[in-house]
């Protein structure tokens, strides 16, 4: 099975055709949790950049005084993993609030570049992405949503929900899911193996600290 599974996987990929851009402003109505709610795709500029957004908005429920956007873990679009985000969208829609799931720059059906992605996470870390995603608080603003934010994220997107919260004070509140960082620090990853080693050695003793020294 190993064998089998290495060979597909050293195959290399052919080429992709090119997808078509999704049709952005066309609403869907849905059912969710007994609510009516309406899904709508749209693409909006946000920081020079062309970007991609699923609102999701309740049809027979009185709005909210919120918005809740929701920003990805890394490179995976705007469904979460395991449709996680999705789901959450639609369940929250259905009591009443709006909520925006957003791609950004080379993520999911946002344009630009993913490739820098594959290179490193550092990359997930930039000025550039927190700029795209408070753009999605420009974008629920024009749509006439509540001007006041909830930002939730997963990883890089906790990054970037956090950031955003420090630079606006239109949010209210930032649920941050298991984020790698709150500050960027190139130099985290190197400083947490350092502060491991040193619980190894205070916990294994004086004897035991010169032979992990020695190794």
């Amino acid at each position: 099975v190993f064998d089998l599974v290495n060979e597909w996987l050293s195959d290399e990929a052919g080429p992709c055709a090119a997808l078509a851009q999704p049709e952005a402003g066309t609403g869907t109505e849905l059912a969710s949790n007994g609510a009516r709610i309406r899904e709508t795709q749209i693409l909006f500029r946000g920081a020079a950049q062309q970007l991609y957004a699923v609102l999701a908005e309740p049809l027979d429920r009185p709005l909210s005084e919120s918005t809740v956007i929701l920003f990805n873990a890394g490179a995976l679009r705007r469904i979460g993993p395991n449709r996680m985000w999705t789901e959450a969208a639609r369940r929250w829609a259905s009591c009443g609030l709006p909520v925006l799931r957003v791609d950004v720059e080379g993520i999911g059906d946002a344009d630009g570049d993913s490739s820098p992605y594959r290179e490193s996470d550092d990359h997930f870390y930039t000025k550039a992405l927190v700029d795209q995603a408070r753009s999605a608080l420009d974008l629920a603003v024009e749509r006439g949503l509540p001007g006041r934010f909830i930002l939730a994220g997963l990883c890089s997107g906790a990054f970037w929900a956090f950031q955003a919260a420090v630079a606006d004070p239109r949010v209210q509140a930032v649920a941050a899911l298991n984020p790698r960082m709150l500050i960027f620090d190139r130099d985290v990853e190197g400083l947490r193996d350092v502060r491991r080693l040193r619980r190894m050695t205070t916990v294994a003793g004086p004897a035991d600290a010169h032979r992990i020294d020695s190794a």
